[in-house]
């Protein structure tokens, strides 16, 4: 069930990994406005995310559709679990977007190599993030096949 109580069968799975707490607030809001019928769990350390997705905490492994990671948080970086996420077998075609203040073409260079899904500027602009985060799902959707179409409303599931 969502945090609203409705069916998730066909709802998205996502997984919002980022330090910044509200930023973690602001891109849930904007992922649950664009994306669609979604469940979103969150991480504030890529540590975190990765012991979510293998099972080694909660109930077994969260299946996620979709993980935004953020690059630059302590510990292991959003690049680093990133390269895990790809070297598991349980895991490696996990859709992985990045997320990053910073606009640096090295950083998305080195993160389409590592094999991200998606390049997204964190931004103060809520209007240009919601652009970014509606155009990267919406490339996703037509990949895997799911035509759902995407909430502009801004309701949230």
């Amino acid at each position: 069930m969502s945090s609203n109580g409705t069916d998730t069968s066909d709802t998205y799975k996502v997984l919002l990994v980022d330090d910044d707490r509200d930023q973690r607030l602001l891109t849930w809001d904007v992922i649950c406005m664009n994306a669609g019928p979604c469940v979103v769990r969150d991480a504030a350390s890529s540590e975190e995310a990765l012991a979510m997705l293998t099972g080694r905490v909660g109930d077994g492994p969260y299946d996620a559709d979709v993980v935004y990671v953020d690059i630059e948080m302590p510990g292991m970086s959003g690049l680093n679990l990133l390269q895990e996420v790809r070297r598991d077998p349980h895991l490696n075609d996990t859709t992985v977007f990045v997320v990053s203040g910073s606009t640096d073409e090295g950083g998305r260079r080195l993160a389409r190599q590592l094999g991200a899904d998606g390049f997204i500027t964190k931004s103060s602009d809520v209007g240009r993030m919601m652009l970014d985060l509606r155009e990267t799902f919406g490339r996703w959707q037509r990949r895997a096949g799911r035509h759902d179409e995407i909430h502009r409303e801004g309701a949230y599931t």
